[in-house]
């Protein structure tokens, strides 16, 4: 006789094992990459080239008219709590503005990351198991905004294109979001090379929720929330932005509305300090 079929939260937990695992081999490979970059000097120029990109993607990107955006990013973010299961909420209508619906919630972690960004992926290698024990445990609040302003870097468009599917797993498998941010780190481009296609994002996404979804391979086929990812990145980019927070890079790092400074990318202790310290 067949096996039987693993329930959806088995599929769901094998993944987040899978994924694990894979954080550990990135945080491994991205060390070593990164080896010849972790002198002050060229930290202090990245972070210089970052702020300039933003300011000349903003000045250059056309102008659209706003567009609807995913069902549960209300805040051009998802909420994720214990249980890493994500909060539900109405989407951005079109002409809408974002509502920051978990505003005064406590001990709450807020990450503006681009999925191209590769200190947002040293920052994932770091910090991605600690962040999984307290969202899932309940002491922390996770939410995480996607922006993209790194096209540029991208031979193919890679971190708009993310930047939508992420939308697309919060409008149609939000409770899989985190495994999925963790999945897309984890398969991270190198800037200045081709992204995975739509399609091969869509494959990550099934892998990650164990089931096929005709309607989100469409959103992610059709970049259905372009648009969306447009404004949200211009909503989120500031000093202070439009929930008045300053955000000039990725990845932008938010505990209990105040920023998270230091060598947040390369040392888990940096966060882990100011965290420890609120939830005992």
């Amino acid at each position: 006789m067949p096996e039987s079929k693993l329930t959806k939260s088995e599929r769901q937990a094998a993944a987040r094992e899978k994924a694990r695992q894979q954080r550990e081999e990135m945080r491994r490979k991205q060390k070593r990459r990164r080896i010849l970059i972790q002198s002050s000097v060229l930290v202090g120029i990245i972070a210089v080239a970052a702020i300039v990109t933003i300011v000349v993607m903003n000045a250059v990107r056309p102008s659209s008219a706003s567009t609807a955006g995913p069902a549960n990013m209300i805040s051009d973010g998802i909420v994720i709590g214990a249980g890493l299961t994500a909060e539900r909420t109405d989407a951005i209508e079109a002409g809408g503005s974002a509502t920051d619906a978990a505003a005064g919630t406590e001990n709450r972690l807020i990450i503006y990351l681009d999925y191209q960004c590769p200190n947002c992926g040293d920052f994932e290698a770091t910090n991605g198991a600690q962040i999984e024990e307290w969202v899932s445990s309940g002491d922390v609040t996770l939410e995480i905004r996607p922006l993209s302003f790194l096209d540029s870097a991208s031979q193919n468009n890679y971190s708009s294109r993310a930047a939508n599917a992420a939308a697309c797993v919060a409008n149609y498998e939000p409770d899989s979001f985190f495994t999925f941010n963790t999945a897309m780190f984890n398969n991270q481009p190198d800037e200045g090379t081709a992204g995975p296609t739509n399609s091969e994002i869509y494959a990550l996404i099934t892998g990650v929720t164990g089931t096929e979804n005709s309607d989100l391979e469409s959103c992610v086929m059709n970049e259905t929330y372009s648009g969306w990812v447009e404004d949200a990145t211009d909503r989120g980019i500031g000093d202070p932005n439009e929930f008045g927070l300053s955000v000039s890079g990725t990845p932008a790092v938010f505990f209990n509305d105040t920023a998270v400074s230091g060598s947040i990318t390369t040392d888990a202790s940096v966060l882990a300090s100011v965290v420890n310290a609120a939830i005992g």
